[in-house]
């Protein structure tokens, strides 16, 4: 779904909830970005969040998501938060 979203208008799609909240790790990136990551990487910054920011972005709103499975976005942080889970 993602992959068929993307065009070369876009260096990567990304999905956003409602609040304009962006789930870059599950996001689709084009080869395109690789020379922008590489770049983030040299200057030791891992943040998703700002390399989202310096790319050309799809936003994918969720409600276009509505036969995806919202357990795709949930944040586990411990096993604990997983053995909790209902998946």
């Amino acid at each position: 779904y993602l992959i068929n979203a993307i065009s070369s208008d876009y260096t990567a799609v990304v999905p956003v909830h409602d609040d304009n909240k962006l789930e870059p790790l599950c996001a689709v990136y084009s080869r395109n970005s690789l020379k922008t990551i590489e770049k983030q990487i040299w200057k030791e910054d891992y943040k998703l969040m700002n390399l989202l920011n310096t790319i050309n972005i799809k936003k994918l709103i969720m409600d276009e998501w509505d036969r995806f499975d919202m357990n795709y976005f949930r944040n586990f942080n411990s096993p604990k938060d997983l053995i909790n889970s209902s998946i």
